[in-house]
């Protein structure tokens, strides 16, 4: 048997025998891994890409969405189509017409609007966000999942999303969407698949005329007879619309529409953090390596007296580190990567924060595991140089450091 195996065995016997002083170092290891596995996971599952997008734009039918400008110059997008730039120079021309918009994709077009506005809430009147659109319609189902009722068959009637039962709308009751519009009926429960707390109103396209200053043009979902590719979306563009196009999301390279590099300030705070964990976890878990060496002392000095060397030692206390130090990183990992996804289950939708599928950061929550290991082995390295450094003799007799 190799001296390092023996040595994870004596350390594998001795947290054991300890505990208590075991499961405190574990704890103060585990915790800082814990912390930042689910503030990491949070953040991945609640940061949207392009694509995680593409169900509450497009749902599962349109192959893009159409978005008229004011004016009919060029437009520049970003690749996923999520805002655009215009001069807004010259007389403003007549908006953009259904069928212009056909002409343009040559494919089949359900208009909409999406808009911001108020509603006449039992608590108030409050902010609300509209969408109207014809969900019945192929091309729009999936867009707002169907929970509870039916979707709006007529101009007076109306679907609105969890939060707003929340706030005492009541299904078969009515709201008034608008301070001048009237009060429409509520037929059914929709889901926002990406904000699960949202306060949305889906009405029939044209139901609702927004208040002034906030409408932003209409939209189109497009089904067209070819993929929108990212050549078409500039010929589009040029003509003076944004486009999101799934084929250009859901291409190959859409993953760098959302990777940001990291600028060197996030790298400096980034080494901080880490300086920080690294020394807080040492700091801690330090003096609970130490006080394990006095109460091991003879066992330790009995390995010496046997033959060990201080190489023999120093690995014994280091497979302390390496032992309790990798099972609470991998306790705290995997606790943390829960934890994450757990709060964002039930925070995400008190606080209408965006939210995709369970996303862990694999890669991430491994380096962060890996560094609650070096945490733990580096505050296990006085212990070890002061295990190797006892004299047998004194110790057995009650005269040494450790006794």
């Amino acid at each position: 048997m190799s001296a390092f195996r023996a040595a994870l065995r004596i350390s594998r016997r001795d947290a054991a025998r300890a505990k208590g002083r075991s499961a405190l170092i574990m704890v103060m290891i585990g915790l800082p891994v814990l912390l930042i596995t689910g503030l990491l996971t949070l953040s991945q599952t609640t940061k949207l890409s392009a694509r995680d997008e593409l169900p509450s734009l497009l749902g599962p039918v349109a192959d893009a969405a159409v978005y008229a400008h004011l004016r009919r110059t060029l437009v520049t997008q970003d690749p996923a189509g999520r805002y655009g730039d215009q001069q807004q120079t010259g007389a403003r021309p007549p908006g953009w017409t259904t069928a212009e918009i056909t002409a343009l994709t040559g494919g089949r077009l359900l208009p909409f609007h999406q808009y911001t506005t108020g509603a006449r809430l039992p608590g108030g009147f409050g902010r609300v966000e509209l969408l109207e659109i014809d969900l019945r319609d192929p091309l729009g189902s999936g867009l707002r999942p169907l929970v509870r009722g039916r979707h709006p068959a007529t101009p007076q009637e109306i679907a609105v999303t969890p939060a707003l039962l929340d706030a005492g709308v009541t299904v078969g009751g009515t709201l008034q969407v608008a301070r001048s519009g009237e009060p429409k009926r509520v037929v059914g429960v929709v889901e926002h698949p990406n904000r699960p707390g949202i306060s949305e109103v889906v009405a029939l396209y044209d139901s609702v005329r927004p208040p002034d200053g906030t409408w932003r043009g209409p939209g189109w979902l497009a089904d067209t007879p070819a993929p929108v590719t990212w050549e078409e979306v500039k010929r589009l563009n040029r003509a003076g619309v944004r486009v999101a196009s799934r084929a250009v999301v859901e291409s190959p390279r859409a993953d760098a529409f959302d990777a940001a590099p990291i600028r060197p300030d996030q790298r400096l705070w980034l080494a901080i953090a880490v300086l920080l964990v690294v020394t807080q976890t040492v700091l801690l878990a330090g003096p609970a390596f130490a006080v394990g060496l006095r109460r091991r002392a003879r066992e330790l000095v009995t390995v010496a007296a046997q033959g060990g060397s201080p190489r023999h030692l120093r690995t014994i206390v280091l497979a302390d580190g390496l032992l309790l130090g990798g099972a609470a990183a991998l306790i705290g990992a995997g606790l943390g990567a829960g934890t994450g996804l757990a709060v964002v289950s039930v925070v995400a939708r008190q606080l209408d924060w965006t939210s995709g599928s369970p996303d862990i950061p694999w890669w991430q929550v491994l380096g962060v595991a890996a560094l609650g290991l070096v945490s733990a082995l580096v505050a296990a390295v006085a212990p070890a140089v002061g295990a190797a450094r006892q004299s047998p003799a004194q110790v057995l007799a009650g005269r040494g450091e450790g006794a």
